[in-house]
């Protein structure tokens, strides 16, 4: 098990990874790596929702301010921590990563419950259950949307109050 919220644990061998233009959404300012992205319909990106094109994950943070001097220069970014992928800035061209087998915990990457979400994720959701995307983060698929991953496990979380999962790709996506 690895101690970050999101991992691919196995890449979509002889799937091309895409890349395009990368939209900012309405009142964001930066989305994690690992965030489910979608074409739409003119070959920019956006974040993957029920039944669109999705093709895979952000492979770097995208936020409003890019790299900075101090990280293209250092590789740091606020903090100490070293940083080996600079972030990407919105409106510019990202990549993202196919993959049939990820890991994802937390807010960031999985729908949670309350204020009325659609398709949340918790412990309590079954293995087997099909996933689909809202707003780039894996949620739990309703009657009649495209089923993209199966949820495989409930994985014990590393930040306590989170539920974490592994989710292998629908072979019929």
């Amino acid at each position: 098990m690895s101690d970050s919220n999101f991992e691919i644990r196995r890449q979509a061998l002889g799937t091309p990874n895409q890349s395009g233009v990368l939209l900012q959404p309405t009142g964001v300012t930066s989305l994690p790596r690992g965030t489910a992205v979608a074409f739409d319909g003119s070959l920019n990106l956006v974040e993957a929702e029920p039944g669109s094109p999705f093709i895979g994950f952000l492979r770097r943070e995208v936020n409003t301010v890019g790299p900075t001097l101090a990280d293209s220069v250092f590789g740091l970014s606020v903090g100490a921590e070293p940083r080996l992928d600079l972030p990407e800035l919105f409106g510019s061209a990202v990549s993202a990563e196919a993959a049939i087998e990820v890991e994802a915990e937390g807010a960031d990457y999985l729908v949670a419950a309350g204020d009325g979400a659609v398709g949340p994720i918790t412990n309590a959701t079954a293995a087997k259950t099909g996933l689909t995307f809202r707003g780039g983060k894996f949620s739990v698929a309703q009657t009649g949307e495209r089923v993209e991953f199966v949820l495989a496990a409930q994985l014990p979380p590393v930040n306590a109050g989170f539920a974490r999962i592994r989710a292998v790709r629908f072979g019929g996506a």
